[in-house]
């Protein structure tokens, strides 16, 4: 939808508001793989999320391609995805960041019908404890996960890195925070 003309994708949007279709956005492989052979100026391969968001549209976030002929740097993490969305969809003020977080969550646990998320008694226990003070954080850093639980069972731990600088033969411990 990214290339097509203003009145077409118009269109489209009010059918897709009026169906309840969602959208998932996948910048990393479309930002590689639209516009690939164009000449100058180049698409950058995302949808219209303002225009979907302001029509109602239920907008997600994916990332589909872990080392395949597609795409050979996929990771399957979705703050990847996250953090080139940000830079495409000129999504980078702390405001969007609200917008993405809700992308990489409550939407896109309702497009997969999903059992609500968040802190509701008698609801699974399962959360993401990332290495950041807040979402914000998490994006500019794409953290560490120091914490993954799935229904009550540490699935998952990470140490996060530590960087250290060294100066007059003394090491001077960094944070990016």
């Amino acid at each position: 939808m990214h290339s097509y003309p203003n009145a077409y994708a118009d269109k489209l949007v009010r059918l897709l508001a009026d169906s309840g279709v969602s959208v998932v956005t996948n910048p990393l492989d479309n930002a590689v793989l639209q516009g690939r052979h164009d000449d100058y100026p180049r698409r950058r391969g995302h949808t219209r999320i303002d225009e979907l968001h302001e029509a109602g549209v239920t907008v997600g976030l994916g990332h589909d391609s872990v080392m395949d002929p597609v795409y050979h740097y996929g990771q399957a993490d979705p703050l990847d995805a996250a953090y080139v969305l940000l830079h495409l969809a000129h999504m980078s003020g702390r405001a969007d960041v609200a917008t993405i977080w809700a992308m990489l969550t409550r939407a896109n646990a309702s497009i997969v019908d999903a059992d609500p998320r968040g802190l509701v008694e008698g609801a699974p226990g399962s959360l993401v404890v990332f290495d950041a003070t807040d979402p914000f954080d998490a994006l500019r850093r794409r953290a560490a996960r120091r914490l993954v639980v799935k229904r009550g069972t540490v699935v998952a731990r990470t140490d996060p890195a530590t960087a250290t600088v060294v100066r007059d033969g003394t090491d001077r411990p960094v944070s990016f925070r």
